[in-house]
């Protein structure tokens, strides 16, 4: 259980199909070819080109958002959507790139034990991302579980998606304060999770345990990092928000002019997901 809990820590954004990719609860995620993705209007049908059932109404409707770390994952989504709640649920998960963006590190530790995701502005950079669909009861799950976070529109960008079509506009959770700014790097400043490919890459890359490594120096914790700090952030709330108040005093907002906030999601103290 105690290996599981870190493992899980360390883990993030976890596994990702290489494709686009339906997800179901309690059935996982079954990718298809980027090309073949009909558009939310063909979903019906395109349900029974991959022999899957179901026949939702009203799809044309739902809500493209962005999935930029761990909700691009069958994983997390399996733990945020359970099928006992959700057992009819679909979520069509598309792959594309983002331009003049990157995927960086937030200033907040989880109630999970992570290092978690935001979206910061990188104009040289194209970023691989994918665009969850989500009908009226599953936006609000999710925005149940996006504690620290607001969410945003993001107008007049260019996301390029597997079908060729391109999006100008799409929802994007991004932490409430920001992108977390430290000296991995010459001096201060974002830093990339190198497990989200990119090309053209500004910001020093780190993977979520080599980050885990240098949050614990920077902020001054005790002992040699491993698993007794990982279990220190999932079993003690006191400890771990004493953590994130460090992190926040390092945190710098967003900064892309075209966010606008459409709704502020709970506290980073929040219990994120199971």
């Amino acid at each position: 259980m105690v290996a599981s809990a870190v493992e899980r820590a360390l883990g993030y954004p976890y596994p990702r199909p290489a494709s686009s990719f339906l997800f179901r609860p309690g059935r996982g995620a079954r990718p298809f070819p980027c090309k073949e993705w009909p558009g939310l209007g063909g979903l019906p049908d395109f349900l029974q080109h991959l022999g899957e059932d179901g026949s939702p109404s009203g799809c044309a409707a739902w809500t493209p958002v962005l999935a930029i770390g761990s909700n691009a994952s069958p994983q997390q989504l399996e733990r945020k959507f359970p099928v006992e709640l959700f057992p009819d649920a679909i979520i069509p998960a598309i792959k594309g790139q983002l331009r003049d963006f990157d995927v960086a590190y937030a200033p907040l530790l989880s109630s999970y034990g992570s290092v978690t995701a935001t979206l910061e502005h990188s104009p040289v950079c194209t970023v691989e991302v994918f665009v969850t669909y989500l009908e009226a009861s599953l936006l609000e799950r999710m925005h149940a579980t996006e504690g620290g976070y607001d969410l945003v529109t993001l107008d007049d960008v260019r996301l390029e998606l597997g079908n060729g079509e391109v999006l100008t506009q799409v929802a994007q959770y991004n932490h409430q304060r920001g992108t977390l700014h430290v000296p991995v790097g010459d001096e201060p400043g974002p830093v990339a999770l190198a497990e989200i490919p990119a090309v053209g890459r500004e910001f020093p890359a780190r993977t979520q345990r080599e980050m885990q490594e240098f949050v614990h120096g920077f902020l001054g914790a005790e002992g040699e990092f491993g698993d007794k700090y990982v279990l220190e952030n999932l079993e003690d709330d006191d400890t771990r928000k004493a953590r994130v108040e460090t992190l926040l005093q390092a945190a710098k907002p967003f900064r892309y002019e075209k966010a606008v906030v459409q709704k502020t999601l709970g506290s980073m103290f929040d219990k994120q997901v199971k």
